[in-house]
């Protein structure tokens, strides 16, 4: 069973989402059925929409099985570009899906080109990882099929590439993309990619990135709050868990913080199904004996600067570093940001582990980042996912979580 939220039905024939006057309840739906238009879910929850993606992706054991991709008005760009990937020939060229790690750009990459083999059995797909890309056109080299490979790569229908950030250290591999961007562009062959936020710190080569720029970016966020809490319901629902309002207040407020993924969603319903009564009800101080340990475990200054080097595309070293690059400022200071949010180290301590800077830079770094954020959707969304990568609650909830989001 799936839950099946929509922002509003989309129109066929221009792309653009319709409004709804009428609110209707959530609702449950099964395998999506797609006909030869761009069909979403008919019942409409204020403030959220649907996208339906075909087949899950590999690895996907969850009782929440994510056929659909759940969003609300910050991803609203993903409701009107999605039928676009039911036409025959692409229209932008390239789309690239820009993100933070988790918030769904691989199930999206994967599920429209689902919808598409669906509509087009006789299509001709590529659809790898960047990583995938670069190790065929190495052995294409070394086996002298380099025909072949660009054979494949080039006279097809649909061109997907995952996670394109992977292969900013292979050269070759960035210029061979080039070239078949280029051709793929010029047959109007559809081309999809998938990149880790923000693309300026990518450290692509230059035409790769202008390529990519180029074409249309769609920024993925994570689910707000409204749609956070409409999937909890409902996987509480799916597990027979019966969630008191304060309960689900408290959850929100300390567990399912802003960045909790699906899956988090789910664990978080499966530690909470521990203590349930016999009667399918939770008592919330049972919930916070269960919990509340684990909430006060503090992440190490060490491991927020590891994540926060890796997200922004940098080495931890550079953090510490005395380089005023604007790149490496901007993420040294949502580092000290979110080590100011994270610990219970003062100024002068995080500053310490910052090349031993000043407590009054780490304050005014922490200042600067605060205005940043409210102003640049894109950091947001990056640092909304930090927070969740690097709570210790997630790493609670997805300890024994095997498969990629």
């Amino acid at each position: 069973m799936i839950l099946a939220l929509n922002f509003g039905l989309l129109d066929p024939r221009s792309g653009v989402a319709k409004r709804r006057k009428k609110r209707y309840n959530t609702c449950f739906a099964g395998q999506p059925k797609l006909g030869s238009k761009w069909e979403v879910g008919k019942d409409v929850v204020h403030g959220a929409f649907s996208i339906p993606l075909g087949s899950p992706m590999p690895r996907q054991s969850t009782s929440l099985q994510r056929l659909v991709f759940a969003g609300d008005h910050h991803n609203g760009s993903l409701a009107v570009v999605a039928p676009m990937f039911l036409k025959r020939r692409g229209r932008y060229h390239p789309t690239t899906l820009c993100g933070a790690t988790g918030v769904g750009k691989s199930l999206l990459l994967r599920g429209f080109v689902s919808n598409y083999r669906h509509h087009y059995p006789p299509a001709s797909v590529y659809v790898r990882t960047a990583a995938d890309f670069a190790r065929d056109y190495a052995d294409a080299l070394d086996t002298n099929s380099l025909a072949e490979f660009r054979n494949r790569t080039r006279n097809i229908d649909f061109f997907a590439l995952d996670d394109v950030h992977q292969i900013k250290n292979k050269k070759t591999a960035q210029e061979e993309l080039c070239r078949t961007l280029d051709q793929l562009v010029e047959s109007r062959t559809h081309v999809l990619l998938s990149i880790m936020s923000p693309l300026g710190q990518s450290r692509l080569l230059p035409g790769l990135l202008g390529r990519l720029e180029g074409g249309l970016v769609v920024p993925v966020h994570p689910p707000d709050m409204s749609v956070r809490s409409r999937l909890l319901q409902q996987c509480a629902e799916t597990h027979r868990v019966e969630l008191a309002a304060d309960l689900v207040d408290w959850l929100h407020a300390n567990i399912l913080t802003v960045g909790s993924t699906f899956r988090e969603i789910e664990h978080c319903v499966q530690q909470v199904r521990q203590v349930m009564r016999p009667d399918g009800t939770v008592n919330i101080a049972d919930v916070r004996e269960l919990l509340e340990p684990i909430l006060r475990l503090e992440v190490p200054i060490a491991k927020i600067q590891s994540t926060v080097a890796q997200a922004f595309q940098f080495r931890t070293k550079d953090l510490i570093s005395a380089s005023r690059q604007r790149g490496i400022t901007q993420a040294r200071g949502v580092a000290m940001y979110l080590s100011r949010k994270l610990t219970k180290q003062s100024f002068k301590q995080i500053g310490s582990e910052f090349g031993n800077r000043d407590h009054s830079t780490v304050m005014h770094a922490c200042r600067k980042i605060t205005e940043q954020i409210a102003g640049n959707q894109q950091l947001g969304a990056t640092v909304e996912h930090l927070i969740e990568e690097l709570s210790p609650i997630s790493h609670h909830l997805t300890a024994d979580d095997g498969w990629e989001n």
